[in-house]
């Protein structure tokens, strides 16, 4: 497993290299730049060259991409953001939290529901409850989230007014803290994290289903069912661990899709996370901004690919990593 680990690490270095030139290039392909809205009409061309090689806009994008690389893996600086007039790293490290918050309430109602309705789906075949659930799963694969969240918002925040509209929390909430702060936050979190959960949770369900119709038909399970083992551990205990393969394969791409659809949710409902500040970095033109998010976000992909390659091995003992 370390050997494993470490090829894949090493691995890894040249695809965020290639993510990096990549994701700069059509940053900078894009009009205008960081300075655009520090520029006034009434400005000299000197007063604008200086505002351009106080930010390094003046240098050609090979020289600020470079600048940029050495910055990150000799200072670990992801530069300095034209729109917070903070370091990156200080702006993703406030934001942060808050998305992997949402998103890992998001994840959890997922897989708590879409992997045991994927396996009731699977067992019940043809009824009437497996049609249900599909077609349950097939309006959450094709309802686009800023719909279902202004459909949620009317419902439960406008007409019947049980939940919050928008935010984490309260303002002032924080400054009381305690059991009173939590239970805000919970209540701003759900309609959110409903959203965010809905399509992952119609693609668990889906991916469940699949896998588990393939394995409950395998000469193994009719064994198991034959020597007299109850229907329950049959189902949970010897189908659904082999059904997990695609289901694992599943879950390591959706982590950082949790984060990435978290732009459009978190814009409709103001929360303060990754997707905020990542729309307010494309709006702003903040190069320095848009690339950490982007970092952070390629990282996330590849440590979702490396997760799900470790949990094959403990899904199926047969998978063998040295």
């Amino acid at each position: 497993m370390k050997n494993y680990l470490i090829r894949r690490l090493i691995q890894t270095l040249p695809v965020l290299l290639g993510i990096t030139i990549i994701v700069f290039t059509l940053a900078n392909a894009a009009p205008g730049n960081p300075t655009s809205n520090m520029m006034d009409p009434t400005m000299t061309a000197a007063e604008r060259a200086r505002i351009l090689e106080r930010f390094g806009m003046n240098q050609s994008v090979t020289v600020r991409y470079v600048n940029w690389l050495r910055e990150i893996v000799f200072h670990r600086n992801l530069g300095h953001s034209t729109t917070f007039i903070v370091p990156v790293a200080q702006v993703i490290g406030a934001h942060m939290w808050n998305t992997f918050y949402l998103s890992a309430v998001a994840l959890a109602i997922s897989l708590l529901i879409g992997i045991p309705a994927g396996v009731i789906s699977a067992t019940k075949q043809y009824s009437i409850r497996d049609g249900g659930l599909t077609i349950f799963s097939l309006i959450g694969i094709s309802m686009p989230s800023f719909f279902f969240a202004l459909l949620l918002i009317k419902w439960f925040a406008i007409d019947r007014q049980i939940l919050p509209m928008a935010g984490m929390s309260q303002p002032g909430m924080i400054d009381i803290g305690g059991w009173e702060y939590i239970k805000n936050v919970m209540l701003h979190t759900v309609l959110p994290a409903i959203v965010l959960g809905l399509g992952s949770t119609a693609g668990f369900m889906r991916y469940t289903r699949s896998s588990m119709l393939e394995v409950i038909r395998q000469d193994y399970i009719r064994t198991a069912r034959a020597k007299g083992l109850g229907e329950r551990i049959v189902i949970y205990k010897h189908a659904l661990r082999n059904a997990m393969i695609p289901i694992i394969t599943l879950l390591g791409f959706w982590i950082p899709g949790l984060f990435s659809g978290a732009f459009i949710v978190e814009s409709i409902f103001a929360w303060p996370g990754m997707g905020t500040i990542g729309l307010r970095a494309i709006s702003d033109r903040d190069y320095s901004l848009l690339m950490g998010v982007s970092f952070f976000l390629s990282f996330l992909t590849l440590l979702g690919n490396l997760t799900a390659d470790i949990l094959y091995g403990f899904a199926d003992p047969r998978i063998k990593y040295d």
